[in-house]
């Protein structure tokens, strides 16, 4: 059984495309009701920042919602700032008697759950029988954009902790379960946004859908990312929370030849991204690998990096062991004539070596990361402005930088390879 997901380019106007990307996906004449009360979740994290939906598209989804007595435009307190206020700095002119701003962080009538093992409250307006509508924007962000709305359910403003791999998608999917779902999601593809930036360029649609899994894989699809990367999505797919195999999703609404040129614009985003790297304090715990180490020449390193990723494939499968990240490569120095390179792959646990194959570690701890796209020979300049910002915000290298290579070289275009540098600190 497929899941219809409507892509409708806007034409005149929001509310009419939204209108026809509802009536594609099979109407929402159980939601829409004089009865029920609904709750958009907005996705406002920053106000200055144009990563949320747009007035013009809540307000497209207000319309839709024309019988509901009352409307909430819902967020939770941040770092940078109150609810009410991101609130009201992005959508005051949609306030009426009907349309209502709402604190998650400030609710008498919360209700205490057990999520992601721990207590919690959440704001009433939820749970049903509220609608609840999930909007947010496109974005080229592996940690999700529909699904990734949920973060925003939490009430407390110090969030930071639940950003860590082990717990971060539990929660969300922890919270998904506890409301009883998203009943709607609209995704804003108006733009294609970069992440932590504010460049972006037009991509001028809207996805809607009722199965919010299947809005984000599509979205991550045209995006230009790999749904396996979304660890929202593989999550939510466990536990049986929706549809993200694109072969189970039925796109309407767009034509073949447009959703083709929609999948342009990561292409025209990542031309227009350049030279511009976003650093970061990233801390992973330490993750197992295999390796190989050799001292090898600078022109000689792509054949004896492909004939190690292969002898340590080769050996990983004869443990019936999978790798479960990116390959890598770290570098202990930087000497062209004699590089001191370690090349492997992540593995759930610790593996037992053979030969030139050892049993190694990636260093857990802090790190300063910035992801490289386009030709790995071009990846210097990123080294430089990482080592620019560290030196900006006293951070001291260890020493050992790494290369993840997020992407496959056979069959991905020169400009558009992934490489994450991190160089773990001390």
């Amino acid at each position: 059984m497929t899941v219809k997901v409507a892509v409708v380019h806007i034409k005149n106007d929001y509310t009419t495309a939204m209108r026809e990307a509802i009536e594609l996906i099979g109407g929402i004449t159980d939601l829409n009701a004089p009865n029920r009360e609904v709750t958009i979740k907005v996705g406002v994290f920053d106000a200055r920042s144009g990563q949320h939906s747009s007035p013009d598209v809540v307000q497209a989804i207000i319309d839709a919602f024309d019988l509901a007595p009352r409307i909430y435009l819902a967020e939770s307190d941040t770092y940078n700032g109150k609810a009410l206020d991101r609130l009201k700095t992005c959508y005051h002119e949609l306030y009426s008697e009907r349309v209502i701003p709402a604190s998650l962080s400030d609710d008498p009538q919360a209700r205490d759950c057990m999520i992601a093992g721990e207590e919690m409250s959440l704001g009433h307006l939820l749970f049903k029988p509220n609608v609840l509508i999930s909007a947010h924007v496109l974005r080229t962000f592996k940690m999700g954009s529909i699904l990734k709305n949920l973060f925003g359910c939490t009430p407390m403003v110090e969030k930071e902790r639940f950003h860590k791999k082990e717990i971060f998608s539990r929660l969300q999917a922890d919270i998904f379960e506890t409301v009883g779902g998203f009943d709607l999601a609209v995704m804003d593809a108006s733009q294609l946004y970069y992440v932590a930036t504010e460049k972006s360029v037009p991509a001028n649609a809207i996805i809607v859908g009722r199965d919010a899994v299947a809005v984000e894989t599509v979205g991550a699809v045209i995006a230009g990312l790999k749904t396996e990367d979304v660890a929202l999505i593989q999550e939510f797919m466990k536990r049986g929370l929706g549809e993200g195999r694109m072969d189970n999703i039925e796109i309407v609404g767009i034509k073949p030849e447009e959703l083709a040129e929609l999948k342009n614009a990561p292409i025209e985003l990542r031309k227009l991204v350049g030279d511009s790297y976003q650093c970061q304090l990233i801390e992973e715990p330490a993750q197992p690998a295999l390796t190989i180490r050799t001292q090898v020449a600078g022109q000689n390193m792509p054949q004896i990096i492909g004939q190690a990723y292969g002898a340590i494939t080769q050996y990983a499968g004869e443990l019936g062991a999978s790798p479960v990240g990116a390959p890598f490569v770290a570098y202990h120095n930087m000497d062209m004539q004699n590089m001191d390179i370690e090349i492997g792959f992540p593995f759930a646990q610790t593996l037992e070596g053979k030969g030139d194959i050892q049993a190694s570690e990636i260093p857990g701890g802090k790190s300063a990361a910035c992801l490289h796209i386009g030709p790995y020979d071009q990846i210097e300049k990123a080294y430089v402005e990482l080592h620019q910002w560290m030196l900006m915000n006293d951070y001291e290298a260890t020493g050992v930088s790494y290369e993840f290579y997020l992407n496959d070289p056979q069959t991905t275009p020169p400009d558009m390879l992934e490489t994450q540098l991190v160089r773990p600190l001390k």
